[in-house]
């Protein structure tokens, strides 16, 4: 009479090892991309993991979910583009700032943005603004 029992498996210590070393963190940058088109968020989170200094911990298509993915993921830098919606780009950098200021807030933003967002103040709010001369 045969059993049909799986083999025994059994860890080496190299395994053990492999493993601890693959759960260590690093020293990467952990971010947050928030913009509202899905195309422009995947390339810059692509382009973000291919360097290898960064890790993305979330992605957020609107303001309200970044500020919730921010309160929960706690990452380093959170990149946050114009034209979000749900909740303005202003208040959500408040809020994020509000509630880590750890958090390094980004703005990203095409020229015509530009002016807007400084009328909105939004280095009072804890933000740096990046503006790209021209849309690609």
């Amino acid at each position: 009479m045969t059993t049909n029992e799986p083999a025994a498996f059994t860890l080496t210590r190299e395994d053990l090892d492999r493993a601890h070393e693959d759960s260590k963190p690093t020293d990467r940058t952990r971010v947050l991309v928030a913009d509202p088109d899905q195309l422009a968020r995947r390339a810059l989170t692509d382009s973000l993991r291919s360097s290898g200094s960064f890790t993305v911990v979330a992605q957020a298509s609107d303001g309200v979910e970044a500020v919730e993915l921010a309160r929960h993921y706690r990452p380093s830098v959170v990149l946050i583009a114009t034209g979000l919606s749900g909740l303005d780009v202003a208040a959500a950098c408040e809020q994020i700032v509000r509630a880590d200021a750890e958090i390094r807030v980004v703005v990203l933003a095409t020229a015509p943005d530009l002016a807007e967002l400084l009328g909105q103040s939004l280095a009072r709010r804890g933000a740096e603004v990046c503006a790209a001369a021209k849309t690609i």
